[in-house]
């Protein structure tokens, strides 16, 4: 049976709220997204949508937030997110700011 491992990330409190938001408006919780996410990284080996310039003001508070994941979806994905200079936390940011400014998930969970 494979592992599974619990990743987590510290995000802004302002941003957790707003992705959140977004999310609940379609239909999809946060775990199932950071889960998707990782998995679309490891898949792909690479960030799976280009991020855009997003101004967004920093609270200042940050937030522990966590997912379970396949152990070898996080160990994958977080060795691809090392190699691009990042951790799970960084990615996680650009993942909730880019569903913010396009009010959807950046990338087809399934492509």
């Amino acid at each position: 049976m494979l592992g599974v491992k619990k990743v987590s990330v510290r995000i802004d409190t302002g941003i957790k709220g707003e992705f959140e938001r977004v999310l609940d408006g379609i239909g999809l919780d946060p775990t199932n997204a950071m889960r998707c996410f990782a998995f679309q990284i490891a898949r792909k080996e690479s960030f799976p949508f280009e991020p855009s310039p997003i101004e967004f003001e920093m609270s200042g508070k940050t937030t522990v937030t966590s997912f379970k994941v396949a152990e070898k979806v996080a160990d994958d994905a977080d060795a691809v997110l090392q190699d691009l200079g990042m951790n799970f936390s960084s990615a996680v940011r650009l993942l909730a700011l880019q569903t913010i400014a396009e009010g959807a998930i950046p990338f087809r969970a399934g492509a």
